[in-house]
């Protein structure tokens, strides 16, 4: 399984390697999913940081919910200017009606959505043999804001780990949000 974790305040978290070789040949694309497919999201499967601080909370994503796709934290100005901070978390959802119901199954168990998505991204590039290839993918945060759908703090408030809807947007919004900036071969 490959993975990548990147956090603003661990410079180290921002190459990363992959332990699995990549075979020579001419490539169009690299895809990816973002976040963990639900049968791969273990709960305590990270034990050290900074994965174990990705932990989801169990009650919100029963036996398929073990940790974040993706936080991020800052801030917003609301209707009035004021300053207010804002929780930007996706991972495992849940429908839940106006009345924070959620509904359940014939078992009694809650329904979770699964919120990876699987992303392709245009990059033309040859592997050789010994031959270090390095692409430089960037995520261009404001992009979960804005297309295609505009989000609004005002609107949605300032967490959605408990709102579905908000994380379907999120996650539509994710279509474009990567983009390869540089490859290098050396």
């Amino acid at each position: 399984m490959l993975k990548a974790i990147t956090l603003t305040d661990i410079p180290s978290s921002f190459t990363w390697k992959p332990e699995d070789s990549v075979d020579v040949g001419d490539y169009e694309s690299i895809s990816f999913v973002f976040g963990f497919r639900g049968e791969k999201n273990i709960p305590f499967m990270f034990v050290n940081p900074p994965e174990s601080q990705m932990f989801w909370p169990y009650s919100l994503g029963g036996d398929s919910g073990g940790y974040h796709y993706m936080k991020l934290n800052g801030f917003w100005k609301d209707t009035v200017q004021f300053r207010r901070a804002f929780n930007f978390h996706l991972g495992v959802g849940q429908y839940q009606d106006e009345n924070g119901n959620r509904p359940t199954d014939d078992d009694g168990k809650y329904f979770f959505v699964q919120n990876w998505f699987t992303l392709t991204i245009p990059a033309n590039f040859k592997i050789e043999d010994s031959i270090t290839t390095e692409i430089t993918l960037r995520m261009n945060i404001e992009k979960w804001f804005i297309t295609p759908y505009v989000y609004n703090h005002n609107v949605w408030g300032p967490d959605i780990m408990e709102n579905q809807k908000a994380m379907n947007m999120v996650k539509e919004n994710g279509f474009d949000v990567f983009t390869i900036s540089k490859i290098l071969n050396k």
